[in-house]
């Protein structure tokens, strides 16, 4: 038996590509998915037949998701089929780019329909139509929604939209035990696979083809100087730098600036070397390195950037010994 056994599915934009590939795995989980198309009509008959091949249950509806009737009719075909859903992946959208030189109104209105509109309503819907129990609602995003690329600038701010209805629509549905939650997807392998098998790399990890960009080496650098940042600071002013280089010549540099430093009473050599026996006061050493008298180390200015460093670690500290406590 599956995990989502009895529970009803549907997946926008489930013909061909990722959309396809959740809708399969969902069946294998025991789903019951309901394939909504939009044009694609053949591809979308082949996904179904792959599941009912798999021992799986599925059924292809057409439907244009920025069209409220459409949507509609959309759940109530599942319902008619299956019963009431439990779960809906908007995955339908429409992946356009232009240069900002060649941007209009109706590239603008065709990108947004799609990946916007088409997400909150068919969330409103579902949200509508929900009977209790756990609801998951899934959005499609893409790291586009955080990045810009050239000629991506409104689909950029499409996917950046729909991270944002994800993060309200979280909040409103959260009472009636709806989660919804945004994926984003760091390329299609499923629509990439036909080009790889081309030139020879069926099934082989992208990355090893040519060398790695340089972005990646920056990455690399900006993560240790991370992770150096949350370790714990280590202040090396509390150990001379000369004992810290050469310990076994601390003694004897020791010796030679307490030349002449005895005190009155003192049983030692009129040089100040060897110390007073045990039970006596030792001499007082004088300056050393420009600080004041009975300064055993020299005083070592610490750099701004080391300073910022170890006020950060000891800030992160000190937010998880808090929640350590709570």
């Amino acid at each position: 038996m599956g995990v989502l056994d009895g529970r009803v599915a549907i997946v926008t934009g489930a013909a061909r590509g990722i959309g396809a590939a959740i809708a399969k795995r969902l069946a294998a989980d025991g789903a019951r998915v309901v394939v909504n198309y939009s044009t694609s009509a053949k591809p979308a008959g082949e996904t179904v037949a792959a599941i009912a091949g798999a021992g799986g249950q599925a059924v292809a509806v057409q439907g244009d998701v920025s069209n409220p009737a459409a949507v509609t009719g959309l759940f109530d075909a599942a319902e008619r089929r299956f019963g009431p859903v439990a779960i809906l992946v908007n995955n339908a959208g429409v992946h356009e780019t232009r240069p900002v030189e060649q941007a209009d109104a109706a590239h603008f209105e065709k990108v947004f329909r799609a990946n916007v509109l088409g997400t909150l309503l068919a969330t409103a819907e579902f949200a509508r139509r929900f009977r209790g129990g756990p609801g998951r609602v899934v959005n499609i995003s893409s790291r586009a929604a955080r990045s810009a690329l050239p000629g991506w600038a409104v689909y950029c701010a499409s996917k950046a939209a729909v991270e944002g209805l994800t993060r309200g629509h979280a909040v409103d549905l959260g009472a009636k035990g709806i989660t919804v939650n945004a994926v984003g997807p760091r390329h299609d392998r499923h629509r990439d696979a036909p080009r790889r098998a081309a030139r020879g790399a069926e099934g082989a990890d992208d990355r090893q083809h040519g060398p790695r960009p340089a972005w990646h080496a920056r990455g690399h650098r900006r993560r240790r100087r991370l992770r150096l940042l949350r370790r714990r600071p280590v202040d090396h002013r509390a150990v001379p730098r000369r004992q810290r280089r050469a310990p076994h010549l601390t003694q004897r540099n020791s010796a030679q600036r307490h030349v002449g430093v005895a005190r009155p009473g003192d049983q030692s050599t009129s040089q100040g070397w060897p110390p007073a026996p045990p039970g006596r006061r030792p001499a007082s050493p004088g300056p050393v390195c420009g600080g004041r008298a009975g300064r055993h180390r020299p005083r070592r200015r610490v750099p701004g950037l080391l300073r910022q460093q170890m006020a950060h670690s000891e800030a992160i500290d000190a937010t998880c010994s808090r929640r350590l406590k709570c």
